[in-house]
């Protein structure tokens, strides 16, 4: 049994832990829901998928009745000796009998809505069991199908075994919390309890997520992220793209193309090759170009890529990993390497007409590498930080489909409270942002003169006067991971020769994440401007400093304070054409959601239609920052926009 559990200590903190729940457990074993519902719903289980060890299953709970459902909870039981492994977007309990209950976000339900859960299992017997449901809310009906009657040949399959959440928290704050608290095992009767916290990983064990839901069209075999066997192979096919102009620079705090004219990135992230499954989350359920291509006719002309140094230096090694891909819906990354599946995405890329920023999201290839607040932890240094980008330098150096590198997500950390955090000015410690961040900017600039290097900021920043030493939590000024660039006032980035190229990017998140200090009663973008935004990063955009690019911000679609801030940050965007790519395409961001719905497939209309104003267009045609190749289906290039009237994209 595999057993992590992060606990981020801050003042007035936000708490989220494994908690005892015996007395509540029994009450959901005994069909006593300790959830009030207040319609019957229909509850069915389905086996998904099975081989010959294991199965995946989905319980859809469906309100069947007249009056709308506010959470709910199910139980079942296995006779034969089915255990469940791990389990996505619902929090499960028990060791058989299991229950689950509703997470925050899909505990309610209108007339004739489904919520779908789902869970990977080993089999006691040659047939996976199909269980009878219970509970209080399955008074409309039960019903058990096998994996026969819906395993499908759609190269987009909408099974619930495609469906990963998140079960631990990536907190962007200075005075939040997080804390991950996640049982994985591959033979235990554990059970994997999901959190609601954002976060930029998948909850299930990568020990077993790809065998579940990797299926070849021409065979049955079983395929494991995390093999301990990994292959090696001195080198990898490549298909090259040739090489461009669209190759990007900054102009004051404008980014234009080779002509000096404006462009407008405006994008959105999908996470996953950071992540122990190496690759995108969703391919093991989406077929990658449908989903590329309905990226770019969605407008999405940017697409920022999370990683990490650890899948790098294996690439960089010859040594791959399998990746967690489904070629049942995917049959042409049959055997593909991790790297080569990334090399693909390049060429969709280029052929929809969308740009790739690569965004090294931790040291670690891991689920919640995230959480630590340096360029470096375990065993990686460093020097594996610059060899990592030095290599992706190089082997891309002619690929302008790749335009922009973020050199590190979120670098955080509290100087009043924690040992170990990320600070800015001009020394020499080890734990100087802004002088890695400049090293490793020339070091890539040198091999690539024509790439964008974007720069994070810190999470805390002392007052006036104040050394990186005080202990006291009001000598400093404190925002999300990553978020204040204060330090730029007195200490820019500095790359002689490649100054061009240099520009800023801060995270910004909402209530729903953590609730900041400026997000009173009333607040508005003027507050917002006047309480956080200006002085941690918007001061570099409107001083002409630099350019910012935006790189992670998003939340759920509340109708109240969080979809306000979203609004506001929206309509921000907007009018200084800041640069940005939301968080996020995924749907399995704990406490964000994401654009897609959990078929991986389906967009949310309500929260694309936020976002949609915020990308670029002309006249209703989205566009791409390719001179001649349009962004999707009808989109536009960069020379069509201006042969067509398009203005500069440049904001007051």
């Amino acid at each position: 049994m595999f057993n992590r559990s992060f606990a981020i200590k801050e003042q007035g903190s936000r708490l989220a832990t494994c908690a005892k729940r015996s007395t509540a457990l029994l009450g959901m074993i005994l069909g006593l829901s300790t959830v009030a519902t207040t319609a019957a719903a229909s509850c069915q289980y389905v086996v998904t998928n099975e081989w010959s060890t294991g199965f995946t299953g989905a319980i859809r709970v469906t309100n069947s009745g007249t009056s709308a459902v506010n959470g709910w909870s199910v139980a079942w039981q296995y006779g034969a000796g089915d255990r469940v492994t791990n389990s996505w977007n619902a929090a499960v309990t028990g060791a058989n009998p299991y229950a689950a209950t509703n997470l925050n976000w899909n505990g309610a339900m209108g007339v004739g809505q489904t919520v779908e859960f789902g869970f990977q299992g080993t089999k006691g017997g040659s047939t996976a069991e199909i269980p009878v449901i219970t509970g209080s809310i399955c008074g409309g009906a039960t019903s058990s199908v096998s994996s026969s009657s819906v395993v499908s040949s759609s190269v987009a399959s909408t099974s619930a075994s495609s469906v990963k959440s998140s079960a631990s928290s990536s907190v962007k704050s200075s005075s939040s919390s997080l804390v991950s608290s996640s049982v994985r095992s591959s033979s235990s009767s554990s059970v994997v309890l999901s959190s609601s916290s954002k976060s930029s990983f998948s909850s299930v064990s990568s020990a077993v997520a790809t065998s579940s839901s990797v299926k070849s069209s021409s065979s049955s075999s079983v395929r494991s992220s995390s093999s301990s066997s990994s292959v090696k192979s001195s080198s990898s096919s490549v298909t090259s793209v040739p090489a461009g102009s669209d190759w990007l620079h900054v102009e004051n705090n404008k980014v234009v193309d080779a002509n000096g004219r404006a462009v407008w990135m405006t994008g959105v992230n999908w996470f996953g090759f950071n992540c122990t499954e190496r690759v995108f989350h969703g391919l093991w359920s989406a077929h990658f170009p449908t989903l590329m291509k309905s990226i770019a006719d969605h407008g999405i002309n940017t697409l920022r890529v999370p990683i990490s140094v650890e899948l790098i230096l294996e690439w960089k090694a010859g040594v791959f990993k399998t990746p967690n891909v489904n070629t049942y819906a995917n049959p042409e990354l049959l055997g593909l390497t991790s790297l080569q599946i990334f090399e693909r995405t390049l060429e969709l890329a280029n052929q929809n007409g969308i740009k790739v920023l690569l965004d090294m999201h931790s040291a670690e290839a891991d689920n919640s590498g995230h959480v630590y607040p340096l360029w470096t932890h375990g065993k990686f240094t460093e020097a594996d930080f610059y060899d990592a980008w030095t290599w992706i330098a190089e082997r891309y150096k002619t690929n302008d489909t790749l335009v922009a590198f973020d050199l590190k997500n979120e670098p955080h950390g509290k100087p009043y409270q924690e040992t170990e955090f990320a600070v800015w000015d001009n020394s020499s410690s080890p734990n100087n942002w802004k002088r890695v961040a400049q090293e490793a900017a020339t070091r890539i600039l040198a091999i690539n003169p024509k790439v964008l290097i974007l720069v994070e900021g810190v999470e805390a920043y002392p007052m006036p006067g104040v050394s990186w030493t005080s202990r006291d939590v009001h000598q400093y000024y404190s925002t999300w991971w990553g978020g204040s660039l204060r330090g730029v006032t007195d200490y820019p980035v500095t790359v002689p020769g490649h100054q061009s190229q240099i520009m800023y990017s801060p995270h910004d998140y909402g209530p729903s994440v953590y609730d900041q200090s400026w997000f009173y009663a009333g607040f508005t973008m003027d507050t917002l401007i006047k309480d956080a935004w200006y002085d941690n990063w918007l001061y570099i955009h409107d001083k002409g400093i630099a350019p910012l690019l935006i790189g992670e911000w998003g939340g759920f679609m509340d109708a109240g304070r969080n979809q306000a801030w979203m609004t506001y940050l929206r309509n921000l965007i907007i009018q200084k054409k800041i640069h940005h790519t939301f968080w996020c395409l995924n749907p399995n961001s704990g406490d964000t959601g994401g654009l897609l719905g959990y078929d991986w497939a389906t967009w949310d209309d309500a929260k694309y239609n936020l976002v949609k104003p915020s990308l670029w267009q002309l006249n209703g045609k989205f566009v791409s920052l390719d001179h001649d190749t349009p962004l999707g289906s009808s989109g536009l290039s960069i020379n069509q926009y201006y042969a067509n009237g398009g203005a500069e994209p440049i904001g007051n």
